[in-house]
Protein backbone atom coordinates (compact mmCIF):
# COMPACT_ATOMS: atom_id res chain seq x y z
CA UNK A 1 0.00 0.00 0.00
CA UNK A 2 2.80 2.42 0.85
CA UNK A 3 4.69 1.66 -2.39
CA UNK A 4 1.57 2.11 -4.50
CA UNK A 5 0.71 5.41 -2.82
CA UNK A 6 4.25 6.75 -3.28
CA UNK A 7 4.21 5.81 -6.96
CA UNK A 8 0.87 7.55 -7.45
CA UNK A 9 2.30 10.64 -5.79
CA UNK A 10 5.26 10.63 -8.16
CA UNK A 11 3.04 10.27 -11.23
CA UNK A 12 0.61 13.00 -10.29
CA UNK A 13 2.87 15.98 -11.21
CA UNK A 14 3.63 14.40 -14.60
CA UNK A 15 -0.06 13.84 -15.35
CA UNK A 16 -0.82 17.36 -14.19
CA UNK A 17 1.96 18.75 -16.39
CA UNK A 18 0.64 16.87 -19.44
CA UNK A 19 -2.85 18.17 -18.78
CA UNK A 20 -1.58 21.74 -18.45
CA UNK A 21 0.40 21.44 -21.69
CA UNK A 22 -2.61 20.13 -23.58
CA UNK A 23 -4.78 22.83 -22.05
CA UNK A 24 -2.26 25.52 -23.07
CA UNK A 25 -2.01 24.16 -26.63
CA UNK A 26 -5.79 24.20 -26.99
CA UNK A 27 -5.98 27.78 -25.71
CA UNK A 28 -3.18 28.91 -28.05
CA UNK A 29 -4.92 27.30 -31.02
CA UNK A 30 -8.23 28.95 -30.14
CA UNK A 31 -6.51 32.32 -29.66
CA UNK A 32 -4.93 32.03 -33.10
CA UNK A 33 -8.27 31.19 -34.69
CA UNK A 34 -10.02 34.01 -32.86
CA UNK A 35 -7.22 36.43 -33.85
CA UNK A 36 -7.68 35.55 -37.53
CA UNK A 37 -11.44 36.01 -37.21
CA UNK A 38 -11.17 39.40 -35.50
CA UNK A 39 -8.50 40.49 -37.98
CA UNK A 40 -10.88 39.70 -40.84
CA UNK A 41 -13.75 41.55 -39.16
CA UNK A 42 -11.60 44.62 -38.53
CA UNK A 43 -10.17 44.58 -42.04
CA UNK A 44 -13.67 44.41 -43.51
CA UNK A 45 -14.68 47.38 -41.40
CA UNK A 46 -11.51 49.26 -42.40
CA UNK A 47 -11.94 48.54 -46.11
CA UNK A 48 -15.58 49.68 -45.99
CA UNK A 49 -14.75 52.99 -44.28
CA UNK A 50 -11.42 53.74 -45.99
CA UNK A 51 -13.15 55.65 -48.81
CA UNK A 52 -13.61 58.50 -46.34
CA UNK A 53 -9.83 59.00 -46.30
CA UNK A 54 -8.85 58.57 -49.93
CA UNK A 55 -12.12 60.19 -51.07
CA UNK A 56 -11.32 63.30 -49.02
CA UNK A 57 -7.81 63.43 -50.44
CA UNK A 58 -9.07 63.03 -53.99
CA UNK A 59 -11.68 65.76 -53.50
CA UNK A 60 -9.08 68.22 -52.17
CA UNK A 61 -6.59 67.43 -54.93
CA UNK A 62 -9.25 67.61 -57.62
CA UNK A 63 -10.11 71.14 -56.50
CA UNK A 64 -6.47 72.15 -56.72
CA UNK A 65 -5.65 70.55 -60.07
CA UNK A 66 -7.98 68.19 -61.91
CA UNK A 67 -5.78 65.49 -63.37
CA UNK A 68 -6.09 62.00 -64.81
CA UNK A 69 -3.31 61.00 -62.40
CA UNK A 70 -5.55 61.74 -59.42
CA UNK A 71 -8.24 59.55 -60.96
CA UNK A 72 -5.77 56.71 -61.53
CA UNK A 73 -4.50 57.01 -57.97
CA UNK A 74 -8.05 56.97 -56.63
CA UNK A 75 -8.91 53.89 -58.72
CA UNK A 76 -5.82 52.01 -57.52
CA UNK A 77 -6.52 52.68 -53.83
CA UNK A 78 -10.18 51.71 -54.21
CA UNK A 79 -9.21 48.52 -56.07
CA UNK A 80 -6.74 47.33 -53.45
CA UNK A 81 -9.07 48.22 -50.56
CA UNK A 82 -11.83 46.28 -52.32
CA UNK A 83 -9.49 43.31 -52.73
CA UNK A 84 -8.62 43.45 -49.04
CA UNK A 85 -12.32 43.47 -48.17
CA UNK A 86 -12.84 40.42 -50.39
CA UNK A 87 -9.95 38.52 -48.78
CA UNK A 88 -11.28 39.39 -45.32
CA UNK A 89 -14.68 38.05 -46.31
CA UNK A 90 -13.15 34.79 -47.52
CA UNK A 91 -11.26 34.55 -44.23
CA UNK A 92 -14.60 34.51 -42.40
CA UNK A 93 -16.07 31.76 -44.55
CA UNK A 94 -15.32 28.12 -45.15
CA UNK A 95 -13.17 25.70 -43.15
CA UNK A 96 -10.24 26.76 -40.99
CA UNK A 97 -7.69 25.66 -43.61
CA UNK A 98 -9.11 28.10 -46.17
CA UNK A 99 -9.07 30.91 -43.62
CA UNK A 100 -5.39 30.30 -42.93
CA UNK A 101 -4.63 30.27 -46.67
CA UNK A 102 -6.32 33.62 -47.25
CA UNK A 103 -4.71 34.99 -44.10
CA UNK A 104 -1.29 34.12 -45.50
CA UNK A 105 -2.05 36.11 -48.68
CA UNK A 106 -3.45 39.16 -46.90
CA UNK A 107 -0.05 40.85 -46.20
CA UNK A 108 0.66 41.00 -49.96
CA UNK A 109 -2.53 42.88 -50.78
CA UNK A 110 -2.11 45.07 -47.68
CA UNK A 111 1.39 46.07 -48.80
CA UNK A 112 -0.01 47.01 -52.20
CA UNK A 113 -2.85 48.95 -50.55
CA UNK A 114 -0.43 50.82 -48.29
CA UNK A 115 1.81 51.66 -51.24
CA UNK A 116 -1.18 52.86 -53.27
CA UNK A 117 -2.13 55.24 -50.47
CA UNK A 118 1.33 56.86 -50.29
CA UNK A 119 2.04 56.82 -54.03
CA UNK A 120 -0.01 59.99 -54.07
CA UNK A 121 3.25 61.89 -53.49
CA UNK A 122 4.38 60.90 -57.01
CA UNK A 123 1.22 62.35 -58.59
CA UNK A 124 2.24 65.57 -60.36
CA UNK A 125 1.19 68.58 -58.30
CA UNK A 126 0.28 66.61 -55.15
CA UNK A 127 3.21 68.09 -53.23
CA UNK A 128 3.00 71.63 -54.59
CA UNK A 129 2.94 73.84 -51.55
CA UNK A 130 3.40 73.19 -47.86
CA UNK A 131 -0.35 73.09 -47.26
CA UNK A 132 -0.92 70.11 -49.58
CA UNK A 133 2.14 68.27 -48.23
CA UNK A 134 0.99 68.65 -44.63
CA UNK A 135 -2.59 67.67 -45.52
CA UNK A 136 -1.54 64.48 -47.33
CA UNK A 137 0.97 63.55 -44.64
CA UNK A 138 -1.68 64.10 -41.95
CA UNK A 139 -4.10 61.77 -43.74
CA UNK A 140 -1.39 59.12 -44.06
CA UNK A 141 -0.50 59.47 -40.37
CA UNK A 142 -4.14 59.00 -39.37
CA UNK A 143 -4.43 55.92 -41.60
CA UNK A 144 -1.23 54.51 -40.06
CA UNK A 145 -2.54 55.06 -36.53
CA UNK A 146 -5.88 53.44 -37.39
CA UNK A 147 -4.02 50.46 -38.84
CA UNK A 148 -2.59 49.77 -35.37
CA UNK A 149 -6.08 48.91 -34.20
CA UNK A 150 -7.16 47.10 -37.35
CA UNK A 151 -4.04 45.03 -38.05
CA UNK A 152 -2.26 44.63 -34.70
CA UNK A 153 -3.51 41.02 -34.37
CA UNK A 154 -1.24 40.06 -37.29
CA UNK A 155 2.31 41.49 -37.02
CA UNK A 156 3.03 40.51 -40.65
CA UNK A 157 -0.09 42.27 -41.93
CA UNK A 158 0.67 45.42 -39.93
CA UNK A 159 4.30 45.46 -41.08
CA UNK A 160 3.30 44.93 -44.72
CA UNK A 161 0.73 47.74 -44.69
CA UNK A 162 2.80 50.29 -42.74
CA UNK A 163 5.99 49.55 -44.69
CA UNK A 164 4.12 49.69 -47.98
CA UNK A 165 2.62 53.05 -46.99
CA UNK A 166 5.76 54.68 -45.56
CA UNK A 167 8.35 53.45 -48.05
CA UNK A 168 7.23 55.53 -51.10
CA UNK A 169 6.96 58.67 -48.93
CA UNK A 170 10.42 58.06 -47.41
CA UNK A 171 11.95 57.43 -50.82
CA UNK A 172 10.33 60.54 -52.29
CA UNK A 173 11.41 62.91 -49.53
CA UNK A 174 14.86 61.40 -48.92
CA UNK A 175 16.04 60.83 -52.46
CA UNK A 176 13.27 62.00 -54.79
CA UNK A 177 12.38 65.28 -56.39
CA UNK A 178 10.91 66.69 -53.19
CA UNK A 179 13.97 65.99 -51.12
CA UNK A 180 13.28 66.79 -47.48
CA UNK A 181 15.27 64.54 -45.13
CA UNK A 182 13.29 65.59 -42.06
CA UNK A 183 9.97 64.48 -43.55
CA UNK A 184 11.58 61.26 -44.81
CA UNK A 185 13.03 60.45 -41.40
CA UNK A 186 9.76 61.34 -39.70
CA UNK A 187 7.98 58.89 -42.00
CA UNK A 188 10.44 56.13 -41.07
CA UNK A 189 9.96 56.96 -37.39
CA UNK A 190 6.18 56.75 -37.88
CA UNK A 191 6.53 53.29 -39.40
CA UNK A 192 8.67 52.18 -36.45
CA UNK A 193 6.22 53.61 -33.91
CA UNK A 194 3.34 51.84 -35.64
CA UNK A 195 5.18 48.53 -35.28
CA UNK A 196 5.98 49.10 -31.62
CA UNK A 197 2.45 50.15 -30.68
CA UNK A 198 1.06 47.35 -32.81
CA UNK A 199 3.03 44.74 -30.88
CA UNK A 200 2.00 46.25 -27.56
CA UNK A 201 -1.64 46.32 -28.65
CA UNK A 202 -1.46 42.73 -29.86
CA UNK A 203 0.00 41.64 -26.54
CA UNK A 204 -2.87 43.26 -24.67
CA UNK A 205 -5.56 41.90 -27.01
CA UNK A 206 -4.12 38.37 -27.06
CA UNK A 207 -3.77 38.45 -23.28
CA UNK A 208 -7.41 39.47 -22.97
CA UNK A 209 -8.46 36.72 -25.39
CA UNK A 210 -6.43 34.12 -23.52
CA UNK A 211 -7.94 35.16 -20.19
CA UNK A 212 -11.47 35.09 -21.61
CA UNK A 213 -11.04 31.71 -23.33
CA UNK A 214 -9.40 30.27 -20.22
CA UNK A 215 -12.26 31.57 -18.10
CA UNK A 216 -14.84 30.12 -20.51
CA UNK A 217 -13.04 26.78 -20.59
CA UNK A 218 -12.78 26.73 -16.80
CA UNK A 219 -16.48 27.60 -16.50
CA UNK A 220 -17.43 24.77 -18.88
CA UNK A 221 -15.21 22.31 -17.04
CA UNK A 222 -16.64 23.45 -13.73
CA UNK A 223 -20.19 23.08 -15.05
CA UNK A 224 -19.33 19.61 -16.35
CA UNK A 225 -17.77 18.60 -13.04
CA UNK A 226 -20.76 19.98 -11.16
CA UNK A 227 -23.11 18.01 -13.40
CA UNK A 228 -21.06 14.86 -12.85
CA UNK A 229 -20.98 15.52 -9.12
CA UNK A 230 -24.74 16.11 -9.03
CA UNK A 231 -25.29 12.89 -10.95
CA UNK A 232 -22.96 11.00 -8.61
CA UNK A 233 -24.76 12.42 -5.57
CA UNK A 234 -28.09 11.47 -7.12
CA UNK A 235 -26.81 7.95 -7.77
CA UNK A 236 -25.46 7.66 -4.23
CA UNK A 237 -28.73 8.97 -2.84
CA UNK A 238 -30.65 6.49 -4.95
CA UNK A 239 -28.44 3.64 -3.77
CA UNK A 240 -28.84 4.80 -0.18
CA UNK A 241 -32.64 4.92 -0.54
CA UNK A 242 -33.15 1.75 -2.60
CA UNK A 243 -33.40 -1.89 -1.61
CA UNK A 244 -30.76 -3.66 -3.76
CA UNK A 245 -32.88 -6.77 -4.41
CA UNK A 246 -36.30 -5.39 -5.29
CA UNK A 247 -35.31 -1.79 -6.17
CA UNK A 248 -38.04 -0.48 -3.88
CA UNK A 249 -37.45 2.18 -1.28
CA UNK A 250 -35.74 0.81 1.80
CA UNK A 251 -37.17 1.23 5.28
CA UNK A 252 -35.33 4.49 6.08
CA UNK A 253 -36.40 6.14 2.82
CA UNK A 254 -39.91 4.78 3.31
CA UNK A 255 -40.19 6.45 6.72
CA UNK A 256 -39.07 9.75 5.17
CA UNK A 257 -41.74 9.37 2.51
CA UNK A 258 -44.45 8.72 5.13
CA UNK A 259 -43.29 11.71 7.18
CA UNK A 260 -43.50 13.91 4.06
CA UNK A 261 -47.05 12.70 3.46
CA UNK A 262 -47.89 13.37 7.11
CA UNK A 263 -46.71 16.99 6.81
CA UNK A 264 -48.70 17.40 3.61
CA UNK A 265 -51.80 15.95 5.26
CA UNK A 266 -51.47 18.33 8.21
CA UNK A 267 -50.96 21.41 6.03
CA UNK A 268 -53.33 20.69 3.13
CA UNK A 269 -55.79 18.23 4.71
CA UNK A 270 -54.95 15.60 2.07
CA UNK A 271 -55.79 12.04 3.22
CA UNK A 272 -53.29 9.22 2.86
CA UNK A 273 -52.60 5.82 4.30
CA UNK A 274 -50.51 2.66 4.12
CA UNK A 275 -51.01 -0.96 3.11
CA UNK A 276 -48.74 -3.51 4.76
CA UNK A 277 -48.26 -6.68 2.69
CA UNK A 278 -46.81 -9.95 3.97
CA UNK A 279 -46.28 -13.09 1.85
CA UNK A 280 -48.11 -16.09 3.31
CA UNK A 281 -45.94 -19.07 4.31
CA UNK A 282 -42.81 -17.48 2.82
CA UNK A 283 -40.58 -19.57 5.06
CA UNK A 284 -41.99 -22.68 3.37
CA UNK A 285 -41.01 -21.21 -0.03
CA UNK A 286 -37.40 -20.73 1.12
CA UNK A 287 -37.24 -24.18 2.75
CA UNK A 288 -38.81 -26.04 -0.17
CA UNK A 289 -37.34 -24.18 -3.14
CA UNK A 290 -34.22 -22.42 -1.83
CA UNK A 291 -33.35 -18.83 -1.04
CA UNK A 292 -32.62 -17.99 -4.69
CA UNK A 293 -36.19 -18.83 -5.60
CA UNK A 294 -37.37 -16.92 -2.54
CA UNK A 295 -35.50 -13.84 -3.74
CA UNK A 296 -37.03 -14.21 -7.19
CA UNK A 297 -40.48 -14.40 -5.61
CA UNK A 298 -39.83 -11.11 -3.81
CA UNK A 299 -38.61 -9.44 -7.01
CA UNK A 300 -41.67 -10.63 -8.96
CA UNK A 301 -43.94 -9.63 -6.09
CA UNK A 302 -42.49 -6.09 -6.11
CA UNK A 303 -43.10 -5.86 -9.86
CA UNK A 304 -46.73 -6.93 -9.45
CA UNK A 305 -47.33 -4.40 -6.68
CA UNK A 306 -45.69 -1.62 -8.72
CA UNK A 307 -47.95 -2.42 -11.67
CA UNK A 308 -51.02 -1.79 -9.49
CA UNK A 309 -49.79 1.36 -7.74
CA UNK A 310 -49.90 4.79 -9.35
CA UNK A 311 -46.60 5.79 -10.89
CA UNK A 312 -44.98 8.93 -9.35
CA UNK A 313 -47.85 9.16 -6.83
CA UNK A 314 -47.68 6.08 -4.62
CA UNK A 315 -44.52 4.60 -3.10
CA UNK A 316 -43.46 1.01 -2.53
CA UNK A 317 -41.20 0.21 0.42
CA UNK A 318 -39.52 -3.06 1.33
CA UNK A 319 -40.34 -2.97 5.00
CA UNK A 320 -38.34 -6.03 5.99
CA UNK A 321 -37.94 -9.63 4.88
CA UNK A 322 -41.06 -10.59 2.95
CA UNK A 323 -43.01 -7.51 4.08
CA UNK A 324 -43.78 -4.60 1.75
CA UNK A 325 -45.39 -1.28 2.66
CA UNK A 326 -47.40 0.76 0.15
CA UNK A 327 -47.75 4.49 0.82
CA UNK A 328 -50.81 5.81 -1.01
CA UNK A 329 -51.09 9.56 -1.41
CA UNK A 330 -54.44 11.37 -1.64
CA UNK A 331 -56.36 8.21 -0.65
CA UNK A 332 -59.03 7.85 2.04
CA UNK A 333 -59.86 4.62 3.82
CA UNK A 334 -62.30 3.43 1.14
CA UNK A 335 -59.70 3.99 -1.60
CA UNK A 336 -57.07 2.19 0.47
CA UNK A 337 -59.34 -0.83 0.91
CA UNK A 338 -60.21 -0.95 -2.77
CA UNK A 339 -56.55 -0.81 -3.76
CA UNK A 340 -55.67 -3.50 -1.21
CA UNK A 341 -58.22 -5.90 -2.69
CA UNK A 342 -56.83 -5.29 -6.18
CA UNK A 343 -53.32 -5.97 -4.88
CA UNK A 344 -54.36 -9.21 -3.16
CA UNK A 345 -56.04 -10.52 -6.32
CA UNK A 346 -53.10 -9.52 -8.54
CA UNK A 347 -50.59 -11.27 -6.25
CA UNK A 348 -52.64 -14.47 -6.11
CA UNK A 349 -53.06 -14.55 -9.90
CA UNK A 350 -49.40 -14.01 -10.83
CA UNK A 351 -46.96 -16.97 -10.95
CA UNK A 352 -43.91 -15.99 -8.91
CA UNK A 353 -41.44 -18.82 -9.48
CA UNK A 354 -38.56 -19.29 -11.84
CA UNK A 355 -39.29 -19.59 -15.60
CA UNK A 356 -40.62 -23.05 -16.35
CA UNK A 357 -41.46 -23.74 -12.69
CA UNK A 358 -44.42 -21.51 -11.76
CA UNK A 359 -44.97 -20.95 -8.09
CA UNK A 360 -48.14 -19.38 -6.76
CA UNK A 361 -48.12 -17.42 -3.53
CA UNK A 362 -50.69 -15.42 -1.64
CA UNK A 363 -50.37 -12.44 0.66
CA UNK A 364 -52.17 -10.93 3.60
CA UNK A 365 -52.70 -7.18 3.68
CA UNK A 366 -53.27 -4.72 6.53
CA UNK A 367 -54.73 -1.29 5.80
CA UNK A 368 -54.47 1.82 7.97
CA UNK A 369 -55.54 5.35 7.09
CA UNK A 370 -53.81 8.34 8.66
CA UNK A 371 -55.78 10.01 11.42
CA UNK A 372 -55.09 13.60 12.36
CA UNK A 373 -52.82 13.91 15.34
CA UNK A 374 -51.37 10.39 15.32
CA UNK A 375 -47.69 9.68 14.71
CA UNK A 376 -46.17 7.80 11.79
CA UNK A 377 -45.21 4.91 14.10
CA UNK A 378 -48.79 4.68 15.36
CA UNK A 379 -50.23 4.52 11.84
CA UNK A 380 -47.75 1.80 10.78
CA UNK A 381 -48.48 -0.08 13.99
CA UNK A 382 -52.18 0.06 13.14
CA UNK A 383 -51.42 -1.42 9.71
CA UNK A 384 -49.39 -4.16 11.39
CA UNK A 385 -52.29 -4.95 13.72
CA UNK A 386 -54.65 -5.15 10.75
CA UNK A 387 -52.19 -7.46 8.97
CA UNK A 388 -52.05 -9.70 12.02
CA UNK A 389 -55.84 -9.87 12.02
CA UNK A 390 -55.86 -10.82 8.32
CA UNK A 391 -53.50 -13.71 9.03
CA UNK A 392 -55.49 -14.69 12.12
CA UNK A 393 -58.66 -14.84 10.00
CA UNK A 394 -57.13 -17.30 7.52
CA UNK A 395 -54.56 -15.42 5.36
CA UNK A 396 -54.91 -14.36 1.70
CA UNK A 397 -57.24 -11.58 2.73
CA UNK A 398 -57.44 -7.85 3.50
CA UNK A 399 -58.09 -6.34 6.93
CA UNK A 400 -58.55 -2.68 7.79
CA UNK A 401 -57.61 -1.31 11.17
CA UNK A 402 -60.44 -0.32 13.50
CA UNK A 403 -60.29 0.10 17.25
CA UNK A 404 -63.34 -2.11 17.83
CA UNK A 405 -62.05 -4.95 15.67
CA UNK A 406 -58.71 -4.81 17.46
CA UNK A 407 -60.41 -4.97 20.86
CA UNK A 408 -62.41 -8.02 19.73
CA UNK A 409 -59.24 -9.74 18.51
CA UNK A 410 -57.42 -9.00 21.76
CA UNK A 411 -60.37 -10.41 23.75
CA UNK A 412 -60.34 -13.59 21.62
CA UNK A 413 -56.64 -14.11 22.23
CA UNK A 414 -57.06 -13.63 25.96
CA UNK A 415 -59.88 -16.22 26.02
CA UNK A 416 -57.80 -18.75 24.07
CA UNK A 417 -54.94 -18.11 26.39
Amino acid sequence: MVTHSSRATRLSPRLLSNYNKQHSMDIVKKVEQESVRQLAVREQMSAKSSWLGYGLQAAVLWQKFPSVWVGLWLASVAAFEGLNWLLARWMLQGPVENRQRWHARLPVTLACAGASWSCLVFVPGATNGLELVLFNLLVLAVVAIISVHNLSLSPRALLAFSAGMCMPVAIYFLWGAGASPMIGLATCALCLMVQLYGRMTRKLVVGSMTARLTQERTAKQLALRNAELAKAIETIQELADTDPLTHCLNRRAGLERIEAEQIRAQRQQVPFGVILIDVDFFKHVNDAHGHATGDLVLVNLADVIRSVLRSRVDSLVRWGGEEFLCVLSASNEAALLAKAHVLRAAIAAKPMGVPGAPLSVTASLGVAAYRTGESVDTMVDHADQALYRAKHDGRNRVACYSAQAQRNLDATQQTCG
